[in-house]
C-alpha cells in the first residue's frame, strides 16, 4: 500500500510541470468499481461508484490525459452496439443519438481521454449514464460510467485544470 502512495505521488510530481500547478489524477480501480479523484499532493478528495467493462481489460494499467469535457454529448453508437441493442432490447438505435434523448447512453457529460498507449481503444471514455442500475456492475464495452450527478460534481472540480487518468485492475 505504501508503494502505491509513493508511486502516485511521484507520478503526480513528474507529470506536473511547472511545480505547484493545480493538477488532478482520476484513478479508476476496475476491481473496486470506484473512481477516485486525487489532488496534486496525493490526497483523495472524492470517490464515486462506477460501472466498468464487462471484460477483463488486458491493457491495464493505462495512463492518459483528459483532453476535452463535452457537456450534453451526442452518442454515435457503433454498428456492434446498435446490433446488440436490437437483439437484446428490440430497440433500433439511430446512428446518432441526440443529447437529452432517453436512449443516449453518454448521459449528461463525456470526458474524452488521450491514452499514452496505442493499445487502449481511443474511444474509451468516462461518461454519465442513462442506466443508473448499471453502476457498480460490469456493464460497459470499455468505458467507465458514472451517475450523472457524480460526473457533474467531478467536472466542476477538474474543468479548466490539468487532469491525468489512470485505469488499473
Amino acid at each position: 500500500m505504501k508503494f502505491r502512495k509513493v508511486f502516485l505521488a511521484l507520478f503526480l510530481f513528474i507529470s506536473c510541470l511547472p511545480l505547484f500547478c493545480e493538477e488532478y489524477l482520476i484513478r479508476v480501480v476496475i476491481s473496486e468499481y470506484k473512481l477516485f479523484l486525487i489532488n496534486d499532493v496525493g490526497i483523495v478528495i472524492a470517490a464515486y461508484p462506477v460501472a466498468v467493462p464487462g471484460f477483463s481489460p488486458n491493457y491495464l494499467p493505462a495512463f492518459g490525459t483528459v483532453t476535452e469535457i463535452e457537456k450534453r454529448p451526442y452518442w454515435y453508437p457503433t454498428e456492434k452496439t446498435r446490433k446488440h441493442y436490437l437483439e437484446t432490447y428490440g430497440i433500433e438505435l439511430p446512428k446518432i443519438v441526440k443529447p437529452d434523448d432517453p436512449l443516449n447512453a453518454m448521459g449528461v457529460v463525456e470526458i474524452i481521454i488521450k491514452f499514452d498507449s496505442p493499445d487502449v481503444n481511443p474511444l474509451y471514455r468516462i461518461h454519465g449514464t442513462n442506466d443508473d442500475a448499471s453502476i457498480g456492475t460490469k456493464a460497459t464495452s470499455g468505458c467507465i460510467r458514472m451517475h450523472n450527478k457524480d460526473i457533474l460534481k467531478l467536472i466542476e472540480i477538474i474543468e479548466g485544470k490539468q487532469a491525468r487518468v489512470l485505469f488499473e485492475k
